[in-house]
């Protein structure tokens, strides 16, 4: 055989190879081809449908309208007027979104920093989410914005329900007020399903009943042009609006008792007697709740708490103060109940008590005279219940103290109620770590010394009585 064709039938079965491995390397890559199409139509199809959609199809929130608060007659005591409020989509926005927003802050003569800070902080939800930026517009800047919308692609108007008191200060502190949730209240477990942007309940009863008053959020989705301008509505979800709640308040006691102490600083309280109910319960001075339902700032609240007259306290759950005379009662109650006086026994008042060293002086230089127990209560007489206390003895005045309500919460849906205090021998011990001395019992027995109680536990107190 001739040697070329020796060679050329030698190298056959190389090229064959090599033809059967390119052969075999261009249909894996088919196939690697074809799992990847069938990966993209079928695995990720909902997803790329979803990334879809988004270019066109935007969902646009619909807060849930606040409950109604009113007073025990149905008159509305805390209310929900709608409020416009511009936010933005970001992924709708053009390339500079700071510069958009801060021309925006110049037409409308707002804060330019100020509202790129709050677009910065509520940016995070996702490109397609509306944030808030602009709240709480006026007409003419309503005007402004609808006329210049071009100029602002990505803002959308948006009407949102905003937390209205109609008797400004009168209840404030009962009602409290609401603003926007902060991050360490999402991270809290006070707030169960809110999320970053909805307004809470932050003070009194409107924290406390937060979880009903809020409501359900909905929602419309709409679609939009290139612009982010909305073309269509495609479907919607109403908002649930939050539960009344109807409190035990009569307004007209409310405000009677507000002017009575409208200069004053101070705290009082009208029960009925019969039921419990406090019908009215003032504390002053006080705040208006509307003002933080406009987004109070940050200058204006340091001089609230920096006011002198403490005007954020409610005085009449978290004032504790020395009873004075209004617990003679109480030990007039546990002196009966001990069977350490007759209540028609008769002592003498001279103006002043002798015991141990000292003389514990009567309110009446003179004396009372001759005093028995409806004498000592009708005059107050000081004498007379210095030896009622030193006869009963201060484990039995706590004792009874607390079975009558004093020193402990009196259970009110506000929040924050102190306990105040009914003193006795063991609690000096364990908190000041000193003994209890004798003479201290009488002036425990006058409501002076360690006594203290809020005006609703005096209150409450009385109602017993009654």
């Amino acid at each position: 055989m001739d040697p070329l064709s020796q060679r050329s039938a030698d190298s056959l079965p190389g090229i064959e190879r090599r033809i059967a491995v390119t052969m075999a390397f261009f249909a894996l890559l088919f196939f690697m081809l074809l799992l990847y199409f069938w990966r993209l139509q079928v695995l990720d199809h909902a997803r790329y449908q979803r990334l879809s959609d988004n270019n066109r199809i935007r969902i646009i929130e619909m807060p849930a309208t606040r409950g109604i608060v009113t007073d025990r007659n149905g008159v509305i005591l805390a209310d929900s007027t709608p409020d416009y409020t511009l936010a933005f989509i970001p992924e709708d926005m053009g390339e500079d979104r700071k510069a958009e927003i801060v021309r925006l802050a110049e037409l409308f003569g707002r804060d330019g920093p100020e509202a790129l800070d709050r677009f910065d902080r509520n940016a995070t939800s996702g490109p397609y989410m509306a944030v808030r930026v602009f709240e709480h517009l006026n007409p003419q800047e309503v005007a402004l914005f609808e006329a210049n919308q071009d100029r602002f692609p990505g803002g959308i108007l948006m009407v949102v329900p905003r937390r209205y008191y109609p008797y400004s200060r009168v209840a404030a502190h009962i009602f409290g007020y609401v603003g926007e949730i902060s991050r360490e209240q999402l991270d809290s477990e006070e707030y169960p399903g809110a999320k970053k942007g909805d307004v809470v309940g932050k003070y009194a009863l409107e924290k406390a009943f937060d979880t009903f008053l809020r409501g359900k959020d909905g929602g419309r989705q709409v679609e939009v042009d290139a612009r982010g301008r909305e073309l269509d509505i495609l479907g919607a979800t109403e908002p649930v609006p939050g539960a009344n709640v109807q409190l035990t308040l009569d307004i007209r006691l409310q405000k009677a008792l507000e002017l009575e102490l409208w200069d004053e600083r101070g705290a009082g309280v009208i029960m009925n007697a019969r039921t419990g109910e406090v019908l009215a319960m003032v504390s002053r001075p006080a705040f208006d709740p509307n003002e933080f339902s406009l987004r109070i700032s940050n200058e204006r609240w340091s001089e609230i708490i920096r006011d002198p007259g403490h005007i954020m306290q409610n005085r009449a759950i978290q004032g504790v103060y020395p009873p004075g005379s209004t617990f003679k009662v109480v030990t007039a109650i546990a002196s009966l109940m001990e069977r350490t006086m007759d209540p028609d026994e008769v002592l003498f008042c001279s103006g002043a008590y002798h015991y141990g060293r000292r003389f514990y002086r009567d309110w009446k230089a003179g004396g009372h005279g001759k005093v028995d127990l409806h004498k000592g209560i009708v005059e107050s007489c000081d004498v007379y219940f210095y030896q009622a206390g030193e006869r009963t003895g201060m484990d039995a005045l706590a004792r009874w103290g607390l079975v009558l309500g004093l020193g402990r919460p009196t259970g009110i849906d506000v929040p924050g109620e102190k306990e105040g205090l009914i003193p006795s021998p063991d609690w000096k011990v364990k908190a000041r770590g000193e003994v209890w001395f004798p003479g201290e019992t009488l002036s425990a027995a006058i409501g002076q010394g360690y006594v203290l109680v809020t005006p609703l536990q005096l209150a409450a107190l009385y109602g017993t009585i009654a």
